[in-house]
Order: C-alpha cells, then structure tokens, then sequence
C-alpha cells in the first residue's frame, strides 16, 4: 500500500513539473562549445537562482498554494548527487560557491522570503536530532552542479523542511529567448 501511495504521489508530482509554465531565470547565456568564464558565470548565477525561485514558489511540496517558508537556507556549494534520496542528507560541500556568484543568485532572489546560503546545513535544522524542521519556519536547497547537456542544463537538486518533508529530483533547462527556462525533469525522484 505504501509503495502505491509513492508511485501515485510521483506521478503526481512529474505531472505538475511535466505541465507547469516554465521558469524564466533571466538572460541566457548562448550555449556554446567552449563557454567563456563570463558566460559560465552568468548562466550559473541564472540556472541556481531559476531552480530556487521554483522550488520555493511552485514545486515547494505543499500543493497549489503560496510557499509556507519563511527563510532559505541555501548549501554554500554545489554537492553531486543533491537530487538522490539515498545520499547522505548532512553532508556538506567540499567547495563553496564564489562569493560573486553567491551574491548574483541573491540579487536575483530579492523578491523572495530571505534567501541565506549556510556550510553546515545542521546549523539551521531543530526537533531531536535535528528532524524536527527548520528553523525560522524555514527550508533547506540543496544544488548539485550544473551538467551540460548539449542545448540543455540538467541540476540535481533537494528541497528538505523535516524528516517527513523532502523532495529530491533533476531539472532541465533550455534556452527560451534570452533566458534559461525550468522545462520540465530527468531521471528519478522521490518526496518525503
């Protein structure tokens, strides 16, 4: 009965991801062969913040309607393996991201509740063990790096609130105009 209620919780989830708008993050950067370091730049800082902005305002969990968080704690650096439920949840990334990046995806954040990126995402968790939540009614993003896909983007990422309340999946993203755009998910996922 369990797994039936997984499945169709995963279906419902793909279906929403699968019909949802996409995602506009701002201007794309063109993709190319051999990027330069502006352009890496400038699509890392578009392609984190496009994957905050929609985990926080429509794949948050709760269903249709607004966001229940009240702060963002963002894991300083990308951690591979951020979209599979059976990594390690308290590990913490080997490299933070560039200051400079850090403060492009808040810029590009401003509109929503505040946004902070931690070290040690066991600093924000409370309850016993801290499994209780997150403090300041708060939510975890966990980012993994950024993987070219010839056109597209893929980013693995978890969104975790408590120890029942997580997701963990892949978005893609396109080049749409001058933005990269969230088009839709690879691979397995999964919600807690």
């Amino acid at each position: 009965m369990r797994e039936r209620l997984i499945a169709l919780l995963a279906v419902a989830l793909l279906a929403g991801a699968c019909t949802s708008q996409p995602e506009q993050a701002g201007p794309a950067a063109p993709p190319t062969e051999t990027p330069s370091p502006q352009a890496d730049f400038q699509t890392e800082s578009q392609v984190y913040a496009a994957v905050i902005r929609r985990l926080l305002t429509k794949d948050h969990t709760f269903g249709g309607g607004p966001s229940p968080f009240g702060h963002v704690y963002v894991v300083d650096g990308a951690m591979p393996g951020a979209g599979n439920p059976m990594k390690n949840f308290r590990q913490v990334a080997s490299e933070p991201f560039a200051d400079d990046l850090k403060q492009e995806i808040l810029d590009r954040l401003t509109d929503l509740p505040p946004v902070e990126f931690v070290l040690d995402p066991d600093d924000v968790r409370v309850g016993q063990q801290g499994m209780g939540g997150v403090k300041n009614g708060g939510v975890i993003i966990t980012l993994g790096p950024i993987e070219r896909k010839a056109a597209k983007i893929h980013v693995s990422n978890r969104l975790w609130c408590g120890g029942l309340c997580g997701q963990w999946l892949t978005y893609v993203l396109e080049p749409r105009g001058n933005a990269w755009r969230i088009t839709g998910t690879t691979g397995p996922y999964a919600i807690s």
